[in-house]
């Protein structure tokens, strides 16, 4: 759930009645070199952490200027080619030693330079790496045009378009999977686009730069029978005041999800079973399978699980989800046509759908105040995803979008003294002033100030439900 392994000493410093605050700010090139160090030149400084946005750092920061080489420009301190990493330090009082926290690795944005008599500071706008991707600070891939092939595996495609960037610090989880169809990039395209696309192909997964600057795709942390990184022993005396938020205009208890327009290959309704397993198919100028070709059936009878369709008698293929396993039983409408795409490298059929890409899902969970078991109604929405191809994907999307619109609503905010080692999709306990229950919530956003060593943290009330849609 989190890299930063918490020690004794830390969380006996943040216990401290008495804080001693130190800041320092690191220089690094390119290569992630430290340049220079800078200590006792912060005036003020803030920062924002937020899991729902693919810029997961922004930190904005004041300096004292001591002397020149505090301007900007390619001999000074601070020019467009650098990196900055700024550290929060608390003197650990028991042994006088100074415990420093990273608050991530950035870029500069934006500057400012105020220098009279009584006034030499120099400001900072900065966000994290994710600005050499999406276009702000670089980032638009090389040529006329780029095409992601279908069928590329998913790592090594986007571990692919890390290297054309340039990025090389990165932690690709696999996803096990292949690009279902063509990705096609115009000139003017940039990487963060292309790795937006291929990672949202699939629900429950998320890109970013992490405090060192490294990039990671990875599955959204469930948290799922793990323990809380931090207990309400620790977390409810640093607490200031608390708010309990639902966003009710922002509910929604159920979700249909309209994907691609399926465009077939190939189209018969001659087809024919005797036992609703196997499905004999006959197309008119197939002698060979295409990789990747769509093939279009009428489904005679409601299937079997393990159905099979057999094309043209070049052999039983197995009717796959995109979940990586066997369509259920009666998932095929009987006098139905659905799109079915051949895959040479599993040597199977994909069920894709009829001839749009369709799914929806409806939260019924006891345990979801909004839930249509408990409102005993349903309050619809109806979204498009063009990029989703199959019926699979579109289902799970729903899945995820109403989860989303239910659980991400049951929000509590804490104004607190800062924990600087906290981070966002963090596990953590807390007793509530209102209702004095002890609950478990996930961190999704932090924002405030090493310097006033405050914070206001957003958190979500903890499910289960979530493992379940990823």
């Amino acid at each position: 759930m989190a890299s930063f392994i918490i020690q004794q000493k830390d969380i006996n410093a943040i216990r401290q009645k008495e804080r001693i605050i130190y800041s320092k700010v690191e220089l690094l090139n390119h290569n992630f070199k430290i340049l220079d160090s800078l200590q006792g030149n912060l005036i003020s400084d803030s920062f924002t952490i937020n899991a729902e946005s693919d810029i997961r750092r922004i930190y904005n920061l004041e300096l004292h200027i001591t002397n020149s080489s505090f301007f900007i420009g390619s001999e000074k301190k601070f020019w467009i080619d650098r990196y900055i990493r700024p550290y929060v330090g608390i003197k650990y009082l028991r042994t006088n030693e100074i415990l420093w926290y990273c608050m991530g690795t950035f870029v500069i944005n934006d500057n400012d330079i105020t220098y009279d008599k009584t006034t030499k500071t120099l400001s900072l706008t900065c966000s994290d790496l994710m600005c050499t991707l999406n276009g702000d600070r670089g980032g638009e891939m090389s040529g006329l045009s780029n095409v992601i092939p279908e069928g590329t595996y998913i790592r090594n495609a986007i571990i692919g378009l890390l290297d054309d960037a340039g990025i090389k610090r990165y932690k690709v989880e696999d996803i096990g999977r292949t690009i279902p169809y063509d990705l096609e990039y115009s000139v003017g395209s940039t990487y963060y686009q292309a790795l937006k696309d291929i990672v949202d192909l699939y629900a429950g997964y998320e890109m970013f730069f992490d405090i060192d600057g490294t990039f990671v795709v990875q599955a959204i942390p469930t948290t799922k029978n793990e323990p809380s990184m931090l207990d309400e022993t620790i977390i409810n005396p640093l607490v200031i005041s608390e708010r309990i938020k639902d966003t009710f205009n922002r509910v929604r208890n159920k979700t249909e999800i309209w994907g691609a327009v399926i465009d077939a290959d190939y189209y018969t309704q001659n087809v024919t079973t005797d036992d609703s397993i196997t499905y004999n198919a006959s197309f008119d100028g197939v002698s060979e399978l295409d990789n990747f070709g769509k093939y279009s059936l009428r489904i005679p009878t409601a299937n079997m699980y393990g159905a099979v369709i057999n094309i043209n008698g070049l052999g039983n293929l197995l009717i796959m989800n995109d979940d990586g396993f066997p369509i259920d039983a009666e998932r095929l409408e009987p006098n139905t046509d659905y799109v079915f795409k051949y895959r040479k490298a599993t040597n199977d059929l994909l069920l894709l759908g009829q001839y749009q890409a369709y799914g929806e899902y409806t939260c019924t969970d006891i345990d979801c105040p909004y839930s249509t078991t408990n409102l005993g109604y349903e309050i619809k929405q109806v979204m498009q995803f063009e990029e989703l191809e199959s019926d699979s994907l579109c289902k799970q999307r729903a899945k995820y979008e109403t989860w989303l619109a239910t659980r991400m609503q049951d929000q509590l905010e804490l104004n607190m003294v800062s924990i600087p080692f906290l981070d966002v999709n963090w596990k953590i306990s807390y007793v509530t002033d209102t209702t004095h229950e002890k609950g478990d919530y996930i961190v999704k956003s932090i924002s405030g100030s090493t310097s006033s060593g405050l914070m206001d943290v957003t958190l979500i009330r903890y499910s289960e439900l979530y493992p379940d849609i990823i």
